[in-house]
């Protein structure tokens, strides 16, 4: 049944226009105007892996757990739009983020947000003419003012990211993943994946021409 279902749902978790994102872009993005989504990564706990190499792989000190690794990309407006294959969980945000094939994807003029556990990409989206935004690293012994703008506008708009992964996370097979799962997980992830997507949108408010006026007005 989930190899059906996964087969025949592949096409719905897909990599919309830009054009599309902008249109349905939320009001709380209007710092953010030219952002194409936003990237996370996201861990599951599983069983302990019967092999040594898996547990090796697998091992996120950071966790104290084996665990599974995915990288997400969520839309201004919450939509889970690219879901990479699953990692074991000491792999890196960066390996996972030039492997699963993102960086492909991103446009000139765009911006993507990410967290600070992606700054060893930064390059390489740039050379493809697009924005990575991230919270600043305080330079000094204290962030300054401006620093703590650019976290809390940030951290104000990613938090909607974070939001459309506990979606998928809140399925019950998904907690733990018990061993004779492993080789569906990515299957599995994909169909709740979709289950999140169809549910009610995270954020009603779009950022429309109507909106942009207003804003302008009131100013």
């Amino acid at each position: 049944m989930l190899e059906t279902i996964s087969l025949q749902t592949k096409t719905w978790i897909f990599w919309p226009p830009q054009e599309s994102v902008k249109r349905n872009i939320p009001l709380a993005f209007h710092m953010y105007p030219s952002c194409r989504c936003m990237i996370d990564s996201t861990v599951l706990r599983t069983e302990t892996p019967p092999s040594v190499e898996q547990r090796v792989l697998m091992y996120s000190s950071y966790k104290g757990s084996h665990t599974i690794k995915y990288l997400i990309a969520v839309t201004p407006d919450g939509y889970i739009c690219k879901i990479s294959k699953g990692y074991g969980g000491r792999t890196t945000d960066s390996f996972i983020t030039n492997d699963s094939g993102f960086l492909k994807l991103t446009e000139p003029g765009e911006q993507v947000l990410a967290d600070k556990g992606f700054p060893q990409i930064k390059s390489e989206v740039h050379k493809r003419k697009a924005t990575l935004l991230i919270p600043p690293v305080a330079s000094n012994p204290q962030f300054t003012n401006e620093e703590v703008d650019e976290s809390c506008n940030i951290a104000s708009v990613r938090i909607h990211a974070e939001r459309a992964i506990q979606r998928i996370k809140l399925s019950r097979i998904l907690s733990p993943i018990p061993v004779h799962l492993f080789p569906h997980i990515d299957e599995i992830m994909q169909v709740c994946s979709i289950i999140a997507n169809i549910q009610r949108p995270l954020i009603n408010e779009r950022w429309t021409n109507d909106s942009l006026l207003d804003s302008q007005i009131d100013d």
